[in-house]
């Protein structure tokens, strides 16, 4: 779940929501839950809701578009490395309802833990069902794969992507 706090002192225009999630299930009406509850504290652009995260996070991304029952618009999400997305394809392809969501998948190809495998097939069904974006594969070998040396150019450029979806 979520904690509860007063928000109206100290939120921003560009503020976070980051929730932590505990163990290995996501949930989108926990979710749709969590965003009503800061929306009903601060002001929010419902046109830029964006949602991401890597490996269990990156699971968490699909379920909560995928999952989505309408109540609210996601932006852009950016799935990293996603982990567990066999039981996303199975549990949600048939309500996927990504098709207005900009989407920026990241994925190394050679993940031991997050199985490419089970992400090309639901980035597939999204573009399939009419949806849009593009599929990075990161070169590396391992789970927390990313570019060598300083990321801080790649981050930026990512986030910069992120932000002009609306």
């Amino acid at each position: 779940e979520f904690v509860s706090r007063d928000w109206s002192s100290d939120v921003c225009s560009s503020d976070l929501i980051s929730p932590v999630k505990p163990v290995a299930k996501w949930n989108a009406t926990v979710f749709k839950r969590l965003l009503a509850h800061v929306k009903s504290k601060v002001s929010v652009d419902e046109n830029r809701v964006y949602v991401t995260g890597f490996s269990m996070g990156g699971q968490g991304t699909w379920i909560v578009a995928c999952g989505n029952d309408g109540s609210y618009k996601i932006a852009a999400m950016m799935p990293l490395g996603a982990w567990g997305c066999k039981q996303v394809n199975e549990a949600l392809f048939l309500k996927l309802k990504t098709l207005k969501t900009a989407v920026w998948n990241l994925h190394g190809p050679q993940d031991p833990v997050s199985k490419i495998s089970e992400q090309l097939p639901l980035f597939q069904s999204h573009l399939d069902l009419g949806g849009y974006g593009r599929f990075t594969m990161i070169p590396g070998r391992g789970h927390i794969s990313r570019p060598r040396g300083n990321d801080h150019a790649f981050f930026s450029m990512r986030m910069a992507w992120m932000l002009s979806q609306t």
